[in-house]
């Protein structure tokens, strides 16, 4: 398998984004956020990753596709077929987003898990990729507590629904233990996990999760090596995949330290496990 995660400083141009991969023992990395004038540029990024052999594991969209406001709407699902086409152009293994929500942000609604719901949600992402037709990537969802899919099941609904090739799932397993039975059962439920989506994981993101001892129950994300995470069971059933998918550390965990401390548990814990990591 790969790992990746977020990179320091500036980009400066695809040689100095891919040393800046390299530093930091990455063989995935996301695409970097940068401003670009053509595709020939793109193919510039898209070439030092390959020479590299660092896999582009994952186009950002992270926007509001079914925003309540239709010009907004029309605007976000724009800029979703554009970063899918960039993300097909540039060999990226998928793009990333959200499902979609009914406020200014993604925060709890009462109608994110309505039937009606789930319908438009699948009627979007078949809008999307209809439109772009993908043929070297996926365009994935994000596993979130509060909007669909929001578990592995909801997930594995949505795929047979929508029922495009190029609509992949990127797993983000920390984001559905959302209760102290999956956090104490985590071994029997990440093996589910993997059973249920398995075959159709292009790339996930990865951090540490504690229970804490407050009420109500409360589950905070962690540096990897720092929480309650079942490393074991999540590396070893990754590590099965068939296709070296690419794991990304998670963005918003701290500084550039941070990740370097991240980064070595988890190879640690894959050398520890005999999964190799390239």
């Amino acid at each position: 398998m790969r790992i990746g995660g977020p990179v320091f400083g500036e980009v400066g141009g695809p040689d100095q984004w891919i040393a800046s991969v390299q530093r930091a023992g990455y063989s995935a990395a996301y695409w970097p956020d940068v401003t670009l004038s053509s595709e020939r540029d793109e193919q510039c990024y898209a070439e030092a990753a390959l020479k590299a052999n660092v896999k582009i594991a994952e186009v950002h969209i992270f926007n509001n596709v079914l925003d309540p406001d239709q010009d907004r709407r029309r605007e976000a699902l724009r800029y979703a077929k554009e970063r899918l086409a960039l993300a097909d152009r540039v060999g990226a293994a998928c793009t990333v987003n959200l499902s979609g929500y009914f406020g200014e942000k993604p925060a709890p609604h009462r109608d994110h898990l309505h039937e009606d719901t789930f319908t438009l949600i699948v009627d979007t992402v078949r809008e999307i990729l209809d439109d772009v037709k993908p043929e070297r990537t996926f365009y994935a969802l994000e596993l979130f507590p509060w909007l669909l899919p929001n578990s592995p099941e909801a997930y594995l609904r949505l795929l047979d629904a929508v029922d495009r090739k190029a609509f992949g799932v990127h797993l983000d397993i920390v984001n559905t233990i959302s209760t102290p039975e999956l956090f104490l059962n985590q071994e029997s439920y990440i093996k589910h996990v993997f059973k249920l989506l398995g075959p159709h994981i292009q790339s996930a993101h990865i951090k540490d999760i504690v229970l804490t001892n407050q009420l109500v129950v409360h589950l905070d994300v962690a540096v990897p090596g720092r929480g309650g995470f079942d490393w074991s069971t999540f590396l070893t059933e990754f590590g099965r995949l068939d296709h070296n998918a690419p794991l990304l550390i998670n963005y918003f965990l701290g500084d550039e330290e941070v990740y370097r401390e991240g980064t070595a548990y988890i190879r640690k814990q894959a050398e520890r496990l005999g999964v190799d990591i390239l």
